[in-house]
């Protein structure tokens, strides 16, 4: 394989990084936000999770235009939603406005993450593509925990929305400028019916039972972290800057032990010592953020 892929990588992490920075700005302004925009607590966290709108109607679709068209040109093209969106939120000036634009910022990491097997696949052999993702998967971690333990030390939500926009952009350039869909010379993958994948998935045990422990854990996550920053500094009177500061803590934790399961080899989880490895991470999340 050729030492290219680490560039491949280094963008692919970028780009995963914007999108859920961006996304966790949002806790640490709330306290600025919602009397701004005179936000009722469902309307906050509608808008907080509307950037995950796109991968719930548009992956099935992305991972199809990806087949034809290649996964540069369709992140491409969620790049231009996601810079409109992220840079332009400091002009919306109701709900409706913020829920649309929080959408659009969302459109790059829903169509790379719908993308992304495909994308590592071509540049990292099969023992090397679990390490992949985990360093992947570690920049999103590490997007949340600098988004929530920065944004309040911005002077405005202008600003702080501003920078993020004028990061994705620069990420954006680089994704066009340097990104390749697969090695030179290498054949095209083989593209098969969505429905073929669609079956395949619906009929293992192990993606049901993970996509359900990570619903209820992200779930959590995002209750969490989302209302936590505000809660502190209406209810504690804590700063702003340091309730951020608080509310990243957990963030950073999980990429801590995301560095510590990147260890073991992926080739392997399917051995009982692995999922066992799991089994405290799975169930000291409720019993940690109760006690929080």
């Amino acid at each position: 394989m050729t030492s290219y892929r680490w560039v491949i990588l280094t963008i692919t992490c970028l780009a995963i990084f914007i999108g859920c920075y961006a996304q966790f700005q949002i806790p640490s302004l709330a306290y600025k936000l919602i009397p701004a925009l005179n936000l009722t607590p469902s309307q906050y966290a509608s808008i907080l999770s509307a950037p995950m709108l796109p991968a719930i109607f548009f992956s099935i679709a992305a991972g199809a235009m990806a087949d034809r068209f290649g996964v540069k040109k369709v992140v491409a093209v969620g790049f231009l939603f996601a810079i409109v969106g992220i840079t332009f939120r400091f002009t919306a000036k109701n709900f409706w406005q913020m829920l649309i634009l929080m959408a659009m910022a969302g459109c790059s990491s829903a169509f790379l993450n719908a993308n992304i097997s495909k994308l590592l696949g071509a540049w990292f052999p099969p023992e090397k593509i679990g390490s992949a993702m985990g360093v992947v998967l570690a920049s999103a971690t590490i997007a949340m925990t600098v988004g929530t333990a920065t944004s309040a030390m911005f002077p405005s939500m202008k600003s702080a929305f501003i920078t993020a926009g004028v990061m994705c952009a620069v990420i954006a350039a680089l994704w066009i400028l340097f990104m390749k869909d697969k090695p030179e010379g290498a054949p095209d993958l083989q593209a098969m019916p969505v429905i073929n994948y669609l079956g395949v998935a619906a009929r293992s045990r192990s993606i049901w039972l993970v996509g359900l422990a990570m619903m209820f854990i992200m779930g959590a996550m995002m209750a969490f972290s989302g209302f936590l920053p505000n809660a502190l500094y209406a209810v504690r009177g804590i700063d702003p800057v340091k309730a951020g500061f608080l509310a990243s803590l957990p963030h950073a934790a999980s990429r801590s032990r995301s560095s510590l399961c990147r260890q073991r080899r992926w080739t392997h989880c399917h051995h009982a010592a692995n999922w066992s490895f799991l089994h405290p991470n799975i169930c000291h999340h409720p019993f940690g953020g109760y006690k929080f």
